[in-house]
């Protein structure tokens, strides 16, 4: 053994020159460390890249050197006492250069004499920073790409032969409810696509593949992870993907694109339909006014506690269901409001109280009792509040609590972008629920748009149209996870509280004769006895033709009548709106009021302008015709 020794050790003294011209030849940073780290020989590599004479890097610490200033010593001198009791270390890490930071893969290699312990070591470095930094631009561009597809709206996929996917956006995996990474490499069978749908994709696939040749399908279902089935057009093209038939596919969701175009080709039904809503709401407007009073008065006349609170309800009930043929006509022809000047409080508490019974979520409100009265039509307005609480509790399917708030706000010209100036009530219903992602707020109000499994996507467009119809602005605010916030803004009235209060609460008790006209029975079968309560004794006709002639008849008599209560409509006969213009021929003060199942109809939204003095829309109770005379007892 020590005769091998020699004999080595003669060969490297022979062979140093030539040993160090291979070591200088190389690009790799060699050098060797004692085991205290102190540098014993450099090749050319890292000395060149100092900058400096090899003289200025021998026998100092390597920690010490030019190429770690700034970098972490203690690392270093942790790495170099591992190695100095044995063991290799291989990391990647930055040193400095007269050129910059550099990138190296660096390793220290422990070097043993002949029992096998450690004397030396040796140090090695690679530049990689071009590999790294052209990998890192490989990542980047990836990640580009990643990101461009993923905010793709449509369905972007490529599939093999096996109709796995190779790739996918995140459109694709959010309508499977899952990842994109758990996707890939998956097929549609694995993420709850029906048989039928599968077998369809693959059909299409094979195709594809094996024809070589590009293919458009103009309508196919596909069913998502909530079980929604949406219609895609989709087009699929052949490609080789590493030396494999492959397939890339766009599709594009048209199930919005498709309804809407159905529903344009039914605008020209919409006329019809609003005919036959009017039709329908004004029969059943008329059935539900006999219900509607003999309940009311009922209610009055009870002595008994219990039963009174069961009448009580069934007219909340009744007051729903007249509301539910106003928002029929709303939304089939725009029904102008019936504005009425009063507190908006009642109605949104009300409102509230009917949405979310039974329900998991609870109401609360900040209305001040000082807040200006607001000139709406409470129906209207009613199914606003309606379709925003419940939205708002449909928003937290866990439960929890919703919002209600409401000041005086005053808009100067030019601070709103749709609203004229003017003073108004800024009412603000907010939720703590899922929240509106950024992407569809815009949205909300268009008709017909919704995200809901069985929505129709018209509260929200009925809501708006409401409001704007009332001078108002809806409008939303939300963020994901954080809830949503509605913000009505209704036109205050210049009328004050304490006056409106006084009306209103003043129940009516006055005396002579009303002429009533209507074509039904149960209509002028409630009429009498709810006008005897309030002091009147009641004469009734079936048309206008009968109205005028009892009309001149009493005039003639000298007992006029104090006033005159006209249904807008008679089929076959004359209606109140042409039997008002020849009774104001006759009487121009008389009060005349007109009423009608036709709630939306613009004689009963302006009455006025017909030559009527007001208006009361069918049914109604005791306290409606009660506040209606009351209004104009001195007219």
């Amino acid at each position: 053994m020590p005769n091998k020794q020699k004999r080595t050790e003669a060969l490297v003294r022979s062979n140093a020159h030539q040993m160090a011209q291979i070591l200088d030849g190389l690009y790799q940073f060699i050098g060797l460390l004692d085991l205290d780290g102190t540098i014993r020989y450099l090749n050319r590599a890292p000395v060149e890249s100092a900058g400096l004479i090899e003289e200025e890097l021998l026998g100092i610490k390597f920690w010490d050197s030019f190429w770690w200033r700034g970098g972490d010593h203690e690392l270093l001198k942790n790495d170099i006492g591992r190695a100095a009791v044995g063991e290799v270390i291989r990391r990647e890490t930055k040193v400095l250069t007269k050129r910059g930071p550099i990138i190296i893969e660096f390793n220290l290699y422990p070097i043993r004499d002949d029992s096998g312990r450690v004397v030396q070591m040796v140090a090695e470095g690679r530049n990689i920073t071009e590999r790294r930094e052209a990998e890192l631009a490989l990542r980047d561009s990836e990640r580009l790409l990643r990101q461009i597809i993923d905010l793709v709206p449509h369905f972007i996929f490529a599939k093999n032969r096996d109709s796995r996917f190779i790739l996918v956006n995140k459109a694709v995996a959010d309508n499977y409810g899952t990842t994109v990474e758990a996707l890939t490499g998956k097929s549609d069978v694995d993420f709850g696509a029906t048989p039928a749908e599968v077998e369809h994709f693959r059909a299409d696939d094979q195709a594809v593949i094996d024809s070589g040749k590009a293919k458009l399908i103009p309508e196919e279902p596909i069913t998502d992870a909530t079980g929604k089935i949406h219609l895609l057009s989709t087009v699929k093209i052949p490609f080789n993907f590493s030396g494999m038939p492959a397939l890339l596919g766009v599709s594009v969701d048209i199930t919005e694109k498709k309804q809407l175009w159905e529903e344009a080709q039914k605008g020209q039904k919409i006329e019809s339909l609003g005919v036959l809503a009017g039709g329908i709401a004004h029969d059943f407007n008329n059935l539900l006014g006999g219900i509607f009073g003999f309940i009311d008065l009922a209610r009055m006349v009870t002595k008994e506690p219990q039963t009174g609170h069961y009448l009580e309800e069934a007219l909340q009930a009744m007051g729903r269901a007249r509301g539910l043929t106003r928002q029929l006509l709303t939304f089939a022809k725009g029904g102008a409001p019936m504005r009425r000047t009063g507190p908006i409080q009642p109605l949104i508490h009300e409102t509230a109280r009917f949405t979310l019974s039974g329900s998991n979520v609870s109401f609360r409100a900040e209305l001040p009792d000082d807040l200006p009265l607001c000139d709406h039509d409470p129906d209207q307005i009613g199914q606003v509040f309606n379709n925003i609480i419940l939205n708002a509790q449909q928003a937290m399917p866990a439960g929890g609590v919703i919002e209600a708030a409401a000041t005086a706000v005053s808009i100067d010209g030019g601070a709103h972008p749709t609203l004229a100036p003017g003073r108004y009530l800024r009412i603000t219903i907010r939720d703590h629920g899922v929240g509106i992602p950024a992407d569809i707020r815009p949205r909300i109000f268009d008709p017909f748009f919704t995200t809901k499994q069985k929505g129709s996507g018209l509260g929200l467009a009925i809501s708006y149209s409401i409001v704007a119809r009332h001078g108002g602005a809806l409008e939303v605010e939300s963020e994901p996870g954080k809830g949503s916030t509605f913000i009505l803004y209704l036109p205050a009235s210049d009328r004050t509280a304490a006056g409106q209060s006084a009306a209103a609460g003043a129940f009516h008790h006055g005396a002579g004769r009303i002429l009533a006209m209507d074509d039904e029975e149960v209509i002028l079968g409630i009429l009498s006895p709810m006008l005897e309560r309030l002091g009147y004794t009641t004469v009734c006709v079936k048309d206008g033709g009968a109205a005028l002639w009892t009309f001149d008849e009493a005039r003639r008599e000298g007992r006029p009548f104090a006033a005159v209560l006209l249904d807008l409509t008679v089929p076959g006969g004359m209606g109140g709106k042409e039997a008002v213009v020849e009774l104001r021929k006759r009487d121009e003060t008389v009060p005349i009021f007109v009423l009608s199942g036709y709630a939306d109809d613009p004689v009963m939204a302006d009455p006025r302008k017909y030559g009527f003095t007001d208006s009361i829309a069918k049914p109604f109770s005791l306290g409606d015709l009660a506040r209606l005379l009351e209004r104009h007892r001195h007219n």
